[in-house]
């Protein structure tokens, strides 16, 4: 999926020198759109057995009811919605991404670097590709942690995230509220009785010998 897209990258770009914010910006409203043409264009130039399946099935979208679980293990974790998480803290995520941001203020461009996002999963959904393959998909809630109301350390180091202040909350096209369960490391949190709204990062040690299934 990759080289899909560093060539919608090309396209958008066309010679011009475009900031990677905008390239990032246009993928995300419009590679959906582009994919599709796209594999039509390869379809009638190579032909349809040139393209991989996989491919193919991708382009045409997954089928409309999807699966959702009350539990999925995923690397040793179990993982839990929060709606359903009333007793074990199953539902706590982190996840460390490449994510854009600029290096100081007034700079053009932003730079790639690894940040950690704080999270608890709110769904957990199967999406079907008309029985050819299937991805099962974690929808989280994220703190801010680009603020200091969604995040701060303590006097000994710990991290604490406040559920008040979320971002990527999947009301516009460029929130990302989905992981894959791979990308998920499981964490809890620890209420901060000195400080209301506040939790304290924990991270879960995994366990051994547990296979990654799905709780319908």
């Amino acid at each position: 999926m990759n080289s899909y897209l560093r060539a919608h990258a090309d396209e958008i770009t066309c010679g011009r020198t475009l900031n990677l914010d905008t390239i990032e910006r246009t993928q995300n409203e419009k590679f959906h759109e582009w994919f599709r043409a796209h594999i039509k264009k390869l379809e009638k130039g190579n032909g349809i057995n040139n393209i991989k399946n996989d491919i193919r099935w991708l382009d045409r979208g997954p089928v409309h009811a999807a699966r959702r679980y009350r539990a999925f293990n995923s690397r040793g974790f179990c993982f839990r919605p929060k709606r359903l998480d009333k007793k074990t803290q199953n539902s706590g995520v982190m996840v460390t991404a490449k994510t854009s941001s600029y290096a100081t203020a007034g700079k053009a461009n932003p730079v790639l670097c690894d940040v950690t996002y704080y999270g608890r999963v709110v769904d957990i959904v199967e999406l079907n590709y008309s029985g050819q393959f299937s991805v099962v998909l974690f929808k989280c809630e994220w703190v801010d942690i680009f603020s200091e109301e969604g995040i701060q350390k303590d006097k000994y180091g710990y991290t604490l995230v406040n559920f008040s202040h979320l971002i990527h909350k999947g009301d516009k096209m460029e929130h990302e509220p989905f992981i894959f369960p791979n990308q998920a490391d499981q964490v809890f949190y620890v209420e901060d009785k000195h400080n209301p709204g506040w939790s304290v990062v924990m991270k879960q040690p995994k366990p051994r010998d547990v296979y990654d299934i799905g709780m319908e």
